[in-house]
């Protein structure tokens, strides 16, 4: 394996090195691979911020209930409203 092959890999990240070594052995050039990450990388990111219309309607009934805020300690209640602080709409 070239060693530009080998340093993409290792810089990678590790949840996406098996499926590149496997390219690599196949013998993937360093340009497939560079392709083939940032599609991997594209996936993990979508997946991370993905909400369904159902899950974000849940999430704003939770956050509109009092009786589940007023249950906060007070420092999760702080970390909440500086959350939505930096989530309101400019």
């Amino acid at each position: 394996m070239p060693f530009t092959s080998g340093a993409l890999i290792a810089r990678s990240g590790t949840e996406h090195q098996t499926r590149l070594l496997k390219l690599a052995r196949a013998g993937a050039s360093r340009e497939e691979l560079k392709t083939e990450l940032s599609r991997l990388k594209g996936q993990q990111a979508a997946s991370e911020v993905s909400w369904s219309s159902q899950q974000i309607t849940g999430l704003g009934k939770v956050l509109h209930s009092r009786k589940w805020s007023d249950g906060l300690p007070a420092s999760e209640r702080q970390q909440l409203s500086a959350w939505l602080e930096k989530a309101r709409p400019s």
